[in-house]
């Protein structure tokens, strides 16, 4: 199997592998509040990507660019091909990002008796307990799911949160698919910057006194 264009023996495929699992056994994973936005998106549940880790190819690692070493996998998601990008850090799984091979707009923003992400992914600070919330599009909707527990980065603002946690949004999720779901009227202002030169003329002095 090639990495990066590197060769790679089977047997640290096998040993990282026999990690996950055991981190999916114990359900000692956390998700990214960037990645729980895309699976809000694209329906992919809490069951739907362990299947993606217990099932899909490592074809690519990352050893420098966060934290805790990382790879990238592909596998299909109900028969569509999905990429994830799973840390591998010592006493838990993060799941920092889920997208379709196709898209450009992948890049990652930017993981007492509870065990929670020690430092960030991003910046190593110590996270926190708190909350936090992401905002989803759906088609032409746009969902924002608010006081979700997790541990969040008092620096950057990362946030972390339980397979747990994500299983109460997939029901969430399903309902919002299946068009049961009776949200709460968001006030929000939107601006297409590809739109700005078309602004009137008192619009666009405003913008440029910010």
């Amino acid at each position: 199997m090639v990495y990066g264009g590197a060769a790679t023996i089977d047997k640290v495929d096998s040993d990282i592998l026999h990690k996950m699992q055991s981190f999916i056994s114990s359900s000692n994973i956390f998700i990214s509040n960037h990645a729980g936005a895309r699976m809000f998106e694209r329906g992919v549940s809490a069951d739907d990507l362990i299947t993606l880790i217990t099932n899909g190819e490592i074809i690519e690692e990352y050893h420098d660019e966060y934290r805790c070493p990382a790879v990238l996998m592909l596998g299909p998601v109900r028969g569509i091909p999905h990429h994830i990008v799973v840390a591998i850090c010592k006493d838990q799984l993060i799941i920092v990002t889920v997208y379709l091979p196709n898209e450009d707009e992948w890049s990652i923003i930017g993981g007492g008796n509870k065990m929670g992400p020690g430092e960030c992914l991003l910046c190593r600070s110590k996270m926190r307990e708190g909350t936090t919330e992401f905002i989803a599009r759906v088609g032409g909707q746009v969902v924002v799911i608010k006081n979700i527990p997790a541990f969040v980065c008092p620096n950057c603002d990362e946030a972390y949160y339980s397979i747990d946690i994500q299983r109460k949004i997939d029901r969430i999720m399903k309902a919002f698919h299946e068009g049961k779901l009776l949200a709460k009227p968001l006030a929000a202002g939107e601006v297409d910057l590809l739109a700005l030169d078309a602004c009137q003329p008192y619009a666009r002095a405003a913008i440029g006194d910010l």
